[in-house]
């Protein structure tokens, strides 16, 4: 397993990183896209009622997180959504490895929880049928340069400007 984990790992970085550059569009384009109206009924289903409630929580979560990661928000295999934050080469698609955990300091009892529900998860063999819908980048290398050390805000308000809304 050691010897894969760095194909895992480079893998993981280039798809998510496609994935979220495939939905931006310059933002005079995507200022004439809209969230469907699916999403929209879809969001109010887990206490969004508006895209600017969904959108302000996003970007909280995403600008709230120490490191290098992702956040997605992605469809679970019932159709309901759910807003996933991945630590460094996570992935939406395996609750095994989405790394939605930061091991660096301390485990509150909620993620001890978490965690041992992922372990029975995987000890049921449970398969994981997760979809992302969206994502932003949080490593630093995408804003940094940009934005600076202390421009994350800013890069992360520019990104969701940038959203077009009409990717497949």
């Amino acid at each position: 397993m050691t010897t894969e984990q760095h194909v895992f790992h480079y893998a993981s970085q280039a798809h998510n990183n496609h994935f979220v550059f495939e939905q931006f569009a310059d933002k005079s384009e995507a200022s004439k896209t809209q969230p469907s109206k699916l999403l929209l009924e879809k969001l109010a289903d887990i206490d969004f009622p508006t895209i600017e409630a969904f959108r302000d929580e996003f970007l909280l979560i995403a600008d709230s997180s120490f490191g290098q990661g992702w956040v997605f928000l992605v469809e679970s295999a019932d159709k309901s959504l759910r807003i996933v934050k991945c630590n460094n080469d996570g992935t939406p698609y395996y609750y095994g490895k989405n790394q939605s955990l930061d091991f660096n300091g301390s485990a509150d009892e909620a993620s001890y929880e978490y965690l041992n529900g992922l372990k029975k998860l995987a000890a049921q063999d449970q398969k994981d049928f997760s979809l992302p819908i969206l994502g932003i980048n949080l490593w630093d290398t995408a804003f940094i340069e940009d934005y600076g050390a202390t421009g994350k805000a800013e890069y992360l308000e520019n990104a969701w400007k940038s959203i077009n809304w009409n990717v497949p």
